[in-house]
């Protein structure tokens, strides 16, 4: 979750070779965030994480975003 919180270059790139190396399936990285993600529902910055995390979806795993839904307030 640092790294999508981050998500500068190096975070980028660090995900990306784990990705790559088939060091992180798709279906445990998205459990992962999502636990993640419940932890630390009240944070405001957590649709921010959603999109970093959307964008591995789409340019590592070139698979399709996944949706997430959260309050009107963030």
């Amino acid at each position: 979750m640092s790294k999508l919180c981050r998500f500068n270059a190096n975070d980028r790139r660090d995900i990306t070779a784990m990705v790559e190396l088939e060091h992180v399936p798709h279906e445990r990285f998205l459990e992962r965030f999502q636990n993640a993600l419940n932890l630390r529902f009240s944070d405001e910055e957590s649709p921010s994480y959603a999109l970093n995390f959307n964008a591995i979806e789409r340019d590592a795993f070139l698979c399709e975003e996944t949706k997430f839904e959260f309050p009107d307030w963030m």
